[in-house]
């Protein structure tokens, strides 16, 4: 069985030390949780507009028809399912979710350590007399 799912990563944007110091300058003047803030409400967002492709190329008559007779099938699918089989959708519900979930979170750690150590680079440039 095919299972899809989704899951987030995040990498540090690669800066010069001038970049790092500025970047921790900012954030030591608006606040750390402004910027962790501004993170977690960009995981989902949608990507800049790009061609469509495939289903979303269709006419949006023809993708409503597409989701009604797929929807259709589904809720005559779901009618037929057993205990057994509610209790598998259940679990892959958990599972799907819990990946999600935990991906979020450890995308958001990671970004919070390193707005932290940014923030660190500029307090120690600041207490070794710089500007």
């Amino acid at each position: 069985m095919i299972l899809p799912y989704q899951f987030v990563t995040w990498n540090p944007p690669l800066l010069t030390p001038e970049q790092e110091l500025e970047f921790g300058r900012q954030i030591a003047l608006v606040g750390r949780e402004h910027f962790v803030r501004d993170f977690r409400n960009s995981i989902g967002k949608t990507k800049p507009p790009q061609e469509k492709a495939g289903i979303a190329a269709w006419p949006p008559i023809v993708r409503w028809a597409f989701v009604i007779v797929v929807g259709a099938f589904l809720l005559f699918g779901l009618t037929l399912m057993t205990d057994r089989d509610w209790s598998r959708l259940f679990a892959y519900l958990i599972f799907i979710v819990g990946v999600y979930l935990v991906s979020v979170y450890l995308a958001t750690r990671k970004f919070e350590k390193w707005i932290d150590g940014l923030v660190a680079k500029y307090a120690a440039h600041v207490a070794r007399g710089g500007n």
